[in-house]
């Protein structure tokens, strides 16, 4: 759940994105035609964040999409593709910056300059390459990502993911 300059709350369902207008008391599910266009199984948006100018992204049907801040307020806010995001997840930092892991490659990308996210700072790393990202987050100054049971902190400066803790929950025998 996010809310918006304008006051409407933001909320990721299984059933698509959702905008209550909290003066009208109505709520609206802004993507299900990006649904019928698409022919897409399924209407899960997993999460959504809002930027400080007011932008907001979220991830549906493989996809991260992004929505202007001055479409926010439209009946049908124009979703943009900006890119797959196969097994992958996405996070703003506190600069505005979009952190994005996906198949493997990990972008940093100034919301500023998101039209060409796959042109941003990249990098990947043989620790995550063939395991899928379950989550990244941003916490305390660091972005962190949950790959494979096991928690990294992301080092932007060299490149590479630190190994913090693995959730080893197999049997020792």
């Amino acid at each position: 759940i996010a809310e918006d300059k304008f006051g409407n709350l933001w909320i990721a369902t299984r059933n698509g994105l959702n905008r209550f207008n909290k003066r009208t008391n109505l709520f609206l599910n802004v993507t299900s035609h990006l649904y019928n266009v698409m022919n897409a199984g399924h209407n899960s948006v997993s999460a959504l964040e809002i930027d400080k100018q007011g932008n907001l992204f979220y991830t549906a049907i493989g996809k991260l999409f992004l929505i202007n801040a001055e479409d926010l307020q439209k009946p049908k806010p124009k979703s943009i593709p900006l890119m797959d995001l196969v097994d992958g997840s996405f996070a703003l930092d506190e600069r505005d910056n979009l952190h994005v892991a996906s198949n493997g490659s990990y972008y940093v990308c100034p919301t500023n300059k998101i039209t060409n996210i796959i042109a941003s700072k990249k990098f990947t790393d043989s620790s995550i390459d063939k395991r899928s990202v379950l989550q990244v987050f941003y916490f305390n100054h660091s972005v962190y990502i949950i790959s494979g049971g096991v928690l990294y902190s992301v080092d932007e400066s060299k490149k590479q993911f630190v190994e913090l803790f693995e959730d080893d929950l197999s049997e020792k025998t």
